[in-house]
């Protein structure tokens, strides 16, 4: 698998040892200039392209055949929840596939080349729905451009919050629902699963570049200076209690913003999962715990190195 964010590429090849046992075998990660990649989308091929090369050297892996998979940002993907509670006999795949395709374009969404997906999801007493997610081909097309030049098969794109719940959430219960909280590069995402699957998914253009911008603004070091800094105080006042403050400052409006976008699902969630390179913020966990009331961890990916 191979993680792509603004800020940076990282790789991990899961290996089985053993029946049923999963590690990571080789694994990499690899820091991007800034404006390499912009909201999921290449904006320098050619720095991308020494950025891979530096990757997969690092995890001594060769390119030359080999198969990945990656995820769409949740931005870049809409998703449209289709209620089948009064429809009978939609269980065929034809049957739904055509029914998904009819659902698309009675939305009447402006996307050009559309991929559609969709998931069929059976309910409690009897009721159903259909999931859809549609992206632009254009947000595809570049990916599986970019990796056949470097002799990479694409094998599989999904949805960001999708895998992220696959390896952060184990299998919930009837009564459980989760919510997932991504601090990315230039964006926030989080989504909210229950038993049945996906129920919410939203990103804010709020994440740990503009914490970075904003420190490096305030004190006038560089950008790379600034992350260092981020970095290594966090919220930590006794290290730096100006620094703290700042990062504290724009943690808390990013999740003001969370918090008023969960506001309907603020009783069903049972916990939150915080991921993404700002979830190691020193003082982050605890932070989120107290404004969203509700138990949070910072997620552990389901296989060890």
């Amino acid at each position: 698998g191979i993680d792509i964010s603004d800020g940076s590429l990282e790789l991990a090849n899961i290996q089985e040892q053993g029946k049923g046992t999963l590690r990571i075998g080789e694994h990499a990660r690899v820091r991007l200039p800034f404006n390499t990649i912009q909201h999921g989308i290449i904006h320098d091929k050619e720095t991308l392209s020494e950025a891979l090369k530096q990757l997969l050297a690092d995890a001594q892996l060769t390119g030359e055949g080999l198969n990945v998979v990656s995820a769409l940002p949740d931005a870049q993907v809409i998703t449209k929840t289709i209620p089948l509670d009064d429809i009978e006999h939609v269980t065929t795949y034809a049957h739904l596939e055509e029914l998904a395709q009819h659902s698309y374009q009675s939305l009447n969404l402006r996307i050009n080349a559309p991929v559609l997906q969709w998931k069929y999801i059976r309910l409690p007493h009897g009721r159903a729905e259909l999931l859809l997610f549609v992206t632009s081909g254009d947000n595809v097309k570049q990916w599986l451009s970019f990796f056949k030049k470097h002799s990479i098969r694409l094998a599989v794109m999904e949805m960001e919050s999708l895998s992220l719940a696959r390896a952060l959430v184990k299998r919930l219960s009837r009564h459980e629902t989760v919510c997932i909280i991504d601090f990315g590069f230039r964006q926030t995402a989080f989504s909210v699963f229950d038993a049945s699957g996906l129920r919410y998914s939203h990103a804010i253009e709020h994440g740990g570049y503009a914490i970075t911008k904003s420190i490096s603004e305030k004190t006038g070091n560089t950008l790379s200076r600034a992350e260092e800094m981020k970095t290594a105080t966090g919220m930590n006042t006794k290290k730096d209690a100006a620094i703290a403050e700042l990062v504290h400052k724009e943690i808390e409006e990013t999740l003001s913003i969370i918090k008023n976008s969960l506001k309907p699902y603020q009783a069903a969630i049972s916990r939150i999962e915080i991921t993404g390179g700002g979830s190691r913020i020193f003082g982050i966990r605890t932070l989120t715990e107290r404004m969203l009331h509700k138990p949070t961890t910072r997620g552990t990916i389901w296989v060890e190195p």
